[in-house]
């Protein structure tokens, strides 16, 4: 089933059905793109050097891409953590997409709940409020500073809990099994490659958990040179609705590696436009679970590890 967003004629669907999916290898492509491309003027080498100093995994045979692409996420990650360090706010509330985001779990009966790229814990906040049925939850955040803010808002709580980690080397491993992972406006912060093997990882790490993914349009497709930077809300809100004009405002290449990505790991159970008319939803479920840890009640499930060429399940390395 290709994840395209289709015309709305129910109200609240979207329509992407304009965006096209690449065939794989994916391109690599990064939310940073001025960034992106001023590294790759520069060759690998120096790229991988300035990424060793960086205390960043290059592997010898890492394209330029790559590199360029684990810097830039690097040096957003060391702002992220410097803004928090100073109390700033990185985060918007995104209030307005919490209830929708709530009911989705609530719908499908989801009691056991991962946050992958959880923030300072706003959304566990409506949650927690929302969702009385909730048993246990664990936010992952990468800057450690969110996560101390998050453990602030609820301290002592024995449902509530939130660890510091980077999704995109390594997995949390909670000692309970999810039955939905959230990835709620993360997607969009992620070059392709990393959402790609991101996608994979969480698929086979617990592929009976319902995946809500959420994301703003226009932070997954960027504008075409031109087209002033201060329209981007309100073009983002007329190309989902299918206005011709403001479709062709965008290039929609990183959206549709995403789409992609998704698509290949997992089956669309609902897709459809959040209350502001820019944020997208889907909830998907793992198109298999042969082969995975879960799949086998023989099988102790260990965390997925993200990168490195040795990929191995439980089952293989016991």
């Amino acid at each position: 089933m290709r994840p395209s967003i289709r015309p709305p004629s129910p109200p609240h669907r979207p329509h992407t059905g304009w965006v096209p999916l690449p065939r794989r290898p994916l391109p690599i492509l990064s939310p940073h793109r001025e960034m992106f491309d001023s590294l790759l003027r520069y060759p690998a080498a120096a790229l991988r050097v300035h990424a060793v100093k960086r205390g960043l995994r290059a592997p010898p045979r890492a394209s330029r891409r790559a590199l360029a692409a684990a810097l830039v996420r690097s040096m957003q990650v060391g702002r992220a953590e410097q803004a928090a360090a100073a109390g700033e706010s990185t985060y918007d509330s995104r209030d307005d997409t919490y209830p929708t985001l709530v009911r989705a779990l609530r719908e499908r009966g989801a009691t056991r709940v991962l946050d992958l790229g959880c923030g300072p814990g706003l959304f566990a906040e409506a949650l927690r409020d929302g969702h009385p049925e909730l048993q246990r939850y664990l936010g992952v955040e990468q800057v450690e500073g969110l996560v101390t803010q998050a453990r602030r808002r609820f301290p002592g709580s024995p449902r509530f809990a939130f660890q510091q980690g980077d999704i995109r080397e390594r997995l949390p491993s909670p000692r309970w099994r999810p039955d939905a992972v959230l990835l709620t406006f993360v997607i969009s912060y992620l070059d392709t490659s990393s959402a790609d093997q991101l996608l994979q990882a969480v698929s086979r790490a617990w592929p009976g958990a319902a995946l809500v993914v959420a994301a703003s349009f226009s932070t997954c497709a960027d504008l075409r040179p031109g087209v002033p930077e201060a329209d981007r809300s309100a073009l983002a809100r007329r190309a989902l609705q299918g206005d011709a004009a403001a479709i062709a405002a965008w290039d929609t290449a990183r959206l549709g590696a995403y789409l992609r990505a998704l698509e290949d790991r997992y089956a669309l159970e609902a897709e459809e436009m959040l209350p502001d008319g820019e944020r997208l939803l889907w909830v998907a479920r793992a198109r298999s679970y042969a082969g995975t840890a879960q799949g086998s009640a023989r099988q102790r499930r260990r965390p997925w590890r993200i990168s490195g060429k040795r990929r191995r399940t439980a089952a293989a390395s016991s």
